[in-house]
């Protein structure tokens, strides 16, 4: 009986030996991360318990920003969003405990709508942005640009999915796949996005801490949670803008003005601008976009100045000193340069509902609005101007 219990023993331990074995090539080859896809399958199953993250129609979030700038904090506001997939999203600003913005993304339009002291300010026009809650979920249609890389991030072993097209990084912890930064080039130098205190909402992991840094302007935003909710009911009308929440807009009469310009004691009015084509650009010296923009207007202008083409620029700087030593250094090639005190407080940039900038408005030889904001700027500036003049 003994000559025949110890083999039987051996062959069992022999086989246990290779279940084991077999489940651990299994277990391996299922973590096995050989392209990019492979990766973004791991983030998607390891964050989510398994579950799809399609599953997830609405969120709703309160959560805090605070900026610095050089180590020095410059602002901390409180905020209040709720999206809807796949369309929706109406974000709400507080300063000081008072409602100062609402941003609406919808299929009708994308809105900033500003208010001070509780009184309506203005609306503007912004451009689109894709509404998520998931910033892995965008690459599965990326998969194709990406190239997968071992690397270390914090000392840590990492994977990398680099993107060649937009020199974009996207860095992933190897034990967790957890997506822990996104780095990417923005106008003020390299930008990293960091993703951590990742906690879990009904079995979803979400990251509550946010931490953009772009060392070369010594610049940083913290975005901090206090509470996420998903999947609860939002009606349609949340994210509608009101009546009157009004917006300057294609079609209108420009608003009446008067500045007065630079280089000389002439003021300027909207009836000295009949007859020509006009672009009205509302800019300061510290704003990058607008002085990015330049070159632009520039270019247009000296192609279509003798057909009507007119530039009035209107710096909203608040000191006037530096405004004139930047004019100085890089004077423009059109005649019409002024300066708005009061900048966003002033009655002009009410008027015109200028709430960011760069905001260029373009104009016809009647005085109405042909296009405004991102419609007037860059190629849909150049491709106006060619239908008109």
């Amino acid at each position: 009986m003994k000559s025949i219990n110890k083999p039987l023993k051996l062959s069992f331990a022999k086989i246990t030996l290779s279940l084991s074995t077999v489940m651990f090539l299994l277990l391996s080859c299922a973590e096995r991360i050989d392209t990019p896809s492979d990766l973004i399958e791991a983030n998607l199953q390891s964050t989510s318990d398994g579950k799809n993250w399609n599953e997830i129609k609405t969120m709703v979030s309160t959560y805090t920003i605070e900026t610095s700038i050089g180590g020095n904090k410059v602002s901390s506001n409180s905020y209040s969003s709720s999206i809807k997939l796949p369309n929706f999203q109406r974000t709400e600003l507080y300063s000081r405990g008072a409602l100062t913005e609402i941003t609406l993304s919808q299929p009708g339009g994308n809105y900033l709508i500003k208010f001070k002291s509780d009184e309506y300010v203005g609306t503007n026009i912004i451009p689109y942005e894709k509404v998520t809650i998931n910033s892995v979920i965008g690459l599965k249609k990326l998969k194709d640009e990406l190239l997968l890389k071992d690397s270390t991030y914090d000392n840590k072993p990492a994977f990398v999915l680099k993107n060649d097209n937009t020199n974009e990084l996207f860095v992933f912890d190897k034990e967790t796949k957890l997506l822990l930064a996104h780095i990417s080039k923005s106008l003020y130098g390299q930008s990293t996005l960091t993703f951590s205190d990742y906690k879990r909402v009904n079995g979803y992991l979400m990251p509550f801490e946010q931490v953009v840094e772009i060392p070369e302007s010594g610049y940083q935003t913290r975005t901090s949670y206090s509470d996420i909710i998903i999947n609860q009911e939002l009606s349609d009308s949340l994210f509608q803008r009101k009546k009157e929440w009004y917006v300057l807009s294609k079609g209108q009469e420009l608003p009446e003005f008067k500045v007065k310009l630079i280089n000389s004691n002439d003021s300027l009015s909207k009836d000295d601008l009949k007859g020509k084509v006009v672009l009205i650009d509302f800019w300061a010296t510290w704003c990058k976009p607008c002085i990015k923009e330049f070159p632009n207007i520039e270019e247009n202008y000296e192609k279509y100045k003798e057909r009507g083409f007119e530039v009035v620029s209107v710096s909203i700087d608040e000191n006037r000193k530096k405004l004139e030593d930047y004019l100085n250094k890089k004077p423009f090639n059109w005649e019409y340069s002024s300066y708005i005190e009061g900048g966003l407080d002033s009655d002009i940039a009410r008027s015109f509902q200028i709430l960011a900038i760069p905001k260029p408005i373009l104009i016809d030889r009647t005085g109405k609005i042909l296009a405004l904001d991102v419609e007037a700027r860059e190629e849909n500036l150049s491709k106006l101007l060619e239908q008109l003049l």
